[in-house]
């Protein structure tokens, strides 16, 4: 099943959709 933190992993697109992800992917 995928979430949506698998969806914004590597996408810096993303951003705009998942800020709290963008975090996750600036530290990686």
């Amino acid at each position: 099943e995928a979430t949506q933190e698998d969806e914004c992993v590597g996408c810096r697109l993303c951003e705009l959709l998942c800020p709290e992800f963008a975090i996750m992917i600036v530290n990686e």
